[in-house]
């Protein structure tokens, strides 16, 4: 399993912010908020999918619980077997995002933020990725974009 190294993650972002990497002329900031972006619509997905599966285990007293219940049951069978095919394709979309840029950060830092091995054929091992990445950065890079 692969853990995210806070320290090393939020210089590579806050020394290189305004950095130009990538095809479309992002810097960093915008590259990581980008991949921020991605990981909460694999992690709210995700969610649904859940409660699609087990209804029962959403608390409906809770106010996110009762969101949630109600967005399941406005959803057709359609969109949900569409939400179905797009998550695994957006689960590996999210963790090449955050491998590259790791790979920026070792270019940049000479540190890499990612310690350990990800097997990004385990969709377990990547939720897992996704959510340490998605915890580490987000109050800073929120922060920036105020």
């Amino acid at each position: 399993m692969a853990v995210v190294k806070s320290l090393e993650l939020v210089s590579f972002v806050s020394l290189n912010e305004e950095v130009i990497i990538g095809k479309d002329n992002r810097n960093v900031l915008e590259e990581a908020q980008r991949a921020l972006g991605i990981c909460a619509k694999v992690l709210y997905k995700g969610t649904l999918l859940d409660v699609v599966a087990n209804p029962q285990s959403v608390s409906a007293t809770s106010r996110v619980g009762q969101k949630l219940l109600m967005k399941v049951a406005e959803m057709s069978a359609d969109e949900i077997s569409e939400m179905k095919l797009s998550y695994k394709g957006l689960v590996q979309t999210a963790v090449k995002k955050i491998l590259w840029l790791n790979t920026m950060s070792e270019k940049l830092t000479g540190e890499t933020f990612i310690e350990g091995i990800v097997n990004i054929n385990d969709l377990y091992d990547c939720i897992d990725l996704i959510e340490a990445f998605r915890n580490t950065p987000a109050v800073v890079l929120s922060m920036k974009q105020a």
